[in-house]
């Protein structure tokens, strides 16, 4: 929609009868742009939508202190590194994007290659399960389907067109929802809290099972008091990479110490506690001022 059309309908919805000017909705566009906003809503929604495909690498840096600025020098200007993270004894996590699998490959190898001596540990990269690893039962299947097709389709409607009845569709809705089947859960709830507690875990073991871990995490987090999970991905190497912000180190330990006893197996447990984040520019912020500029000489 031209940016005067949204200036309209907003007129339409507004309870005093006020609009905007197409410049002034342009203008609210690119400050949510390069406040990160818009980007980081619809990435983690579906970071394909941009067609970026993006992992985390993770390594130690010698020098514990410095290690956000030294990476950032190493790095140089270049749009596909957009995010290092460091924590307090010189760990550190480059988010790292790439236009395909083997442009994302290229970009972590390119990465190695800037950081000359410092071996990389661990590449964290999103991960769909198939299907048969989801245990998806063949009716569950033909709900999928029936949503793919159209996401507002009544129970109803699925029903007939499953020849199920009402009662089961809500069944497998419920497991869709449960299982976060095929998509990546997300907290929306506004960061307006201050002096927190940034930290990263990752829990992984070779033959991990998402759903049941999924489950039980999802139990796990009705007990966190304070804590708003930022990003939740299920990645390769096997495991769940989750980010959150807490109030208190206590929390963080019960936090782990109910992810341990919950899941009662021998899975890897992994926190890193930022220090410092740097911020760069990125592939998704060329990719949409492209996109606006060509959608400023049509509208022109």
């Amino acid at each position: 929609m031209p940016y005067q059309g949204i200036g309209d309908k907003l007129e339409e919805l507004s309870p005093d009868g006020k609009g905007l000017t197409g410049n002034a909705v342009r203008t609210r566009v690119m400050r949510l742009i390069e406040n990160g906003v818009i980007e980081d809503f619809v990435f983690k929604l579906n970071p394909e939508v941009f067609g970026i495909r993006t992992c985390y690498v993770k390594f130690q840096c010698p020098q514990k202190l410095e290690a956000a600025k030294l990476i950032d020098k190493k790095i140089g200007k270049d749009a596909r590194y957009p995010e290092i993270i460091t924590g307090i004894n010189g760990e550190t996590i480059v988010h790292v994007y790439g236009t395909s699998k083997e442009d994302l490959h290229k970009s972590v190898e390119d990465l190695r290659a800037k950081l000359g001596k410092i071996e990389l540990e661990l590449i964290i990269q999103r991960y769909k399960p198939p299907i048969k690893e989801a245990r998806i039962n063949p009716p569950l299947m033909k709900v999928i389907q029936c949503l793919n097709e159209d996401a507002r389709m009544s129970v109803s409607d699925i029903a007939n067109k499953c020849n199920m009845t009402s009662k089961s569709v809500r069944y497998y809705l419920k497991q869709i929802e449960v299982k976060k089947i095929g998509r990546f859960s997300i907290n929306l709830q506004p960061y307006n809290i201050t002096q927190r507690i940034f930290v990263s875990l990752f829990v992984s073991k070779p033959d991990i099972d998402y759903v049941h871990f999924s489950t039980l995490f999802n139990n796990i987090r009705k007990d966190f008091k304070n804590s708003i999970v930022k990003d939740y991905l299920l990645v390769e190497p096997p495991g769940i990479f989750i980010n959150l912000t807490t109030e208190s180190l206590e929390e963080i330990d019960h936090i782990e110490q109910n992810i341990t006893s919950s899941l009662k197996e021998d899975y890897i447990f992994w926190k890193m506690f930022p220090s410092l984040t740097i911020y760069r520019d990125n592939l998704i912020h060329e990719i949409i001022n492209r996109k606006l500029n060509n959608l400023d000489t049509i509208i022109e």
